[in-house]
């Protein structure tokens, strides 16, 4: 895999020299990368890049692999001075408990947090957690799989989850690049806000709960609607009783 990257970025070193704006297919993401660095490969240009007679079948059957999912958008590889070798790549998927990232109240993004992290795969080595903001808010968490350090941030936008990720090797104690200094502020999003996203997401946390049989989330559900059929009950019975004290009357004066 490392000889892949490298041969990436030896492809890449001297074909462009300007920052570029990648508006990913089927996404609401941009992200502006230097190409003079980074080899950038794209949906819209992966077609192009599997052509180049200059990979080989490894390296084109190795870019298949990565975009075989359908949910990678980007993927990217640059190297330092040093001959250290970075990959950032882009996923996501479409969800229903959260619109945008950006309104859950930050009281609640501790909630969110778990939730999202507590998906990562067991046996990885989590060295930290955290939320980061800019102009969006970020679930992330770094840690360590396979002799690879992995810079993992989440968002959420308009109903869909992007995942990034930045890659370097756990040999790397320096690294040049990071997810906050140098790639998050390059990526924007066509955001559509919704007022109703906390609600929403408490909402369905309450729904999961209940059918993961929380005791007290039901508890707090069911009381209300108990009292609710309770006082129902009772109008109900004093409707029935009037009518019958209103029958018995209507005879005694008929």
């Amino acid at each position: 895999m490392k000889k892949f990257l490298l041969f990436i970025v030896c492809l890449f070193t001297f074909s462009f020299v300007n920052a570029e704006v990648f508006k990913l297919k089927d996404t609401d993401m941009s992200v502006e990368l230097d190409t003079k660095y980074w080899a950038v490969v794209t949906k819209d240009n992966l077609n192009e890049m599997k052509n180049k007679d200059s990979l080989t079948e490894e390296e084109k059957a190795n870019l298949e692999t990565i975009f075989s999912d359908g949910a990678t958008h980007i993927y990217a590889v640059c190297g330092d001075e040093k001959g250290n070798v970075y990959d950032f790549f882009v996923n996501s998927e479409k969800i229903d408990s959260i619109v945008n990232l950006n309104n859950i109240k930050d009281n609640d993004l501790n909630d969110v947090l778990g939730d999202i992290i507590g998906q990562l795969p067991e046996g990885y080595e989590v060295s930290k957690t955290g939320i980061y903001k800019n102009d969006y808010t970020y679930i992330y968490a770094i840690y360590k799989m396979n002799g690879m350090i992995i810079n993992y941030y989440v968002t959420v936008i308009n109903g869909t989850m992007y995942r990034s990720y930045l890659r370097y090797d756990e040999n790397n104690t320096n690294p040049y690049l990071d997810m906050e200094g140098n790639i998050l502020n390059s990526i924007t999003y066509n955001e559509k806000n919704s007022i109703f996203d906390d609600f929403k997401y408490k909402a369905a946390n309450v729904v999961i709960n209940i059918l993961e049989g929380d005791i007290k989330t039901i508890a707090i559900v069911a009381l209300p609607i108990i009292l609710i059929i309770v006082v129902i009950v009772k109008i109900a019975r004093s409707k029935k009783e009037d009518k019958k004290f209103q029958k018995v009357n209507n005879e005694f004066w008929s």
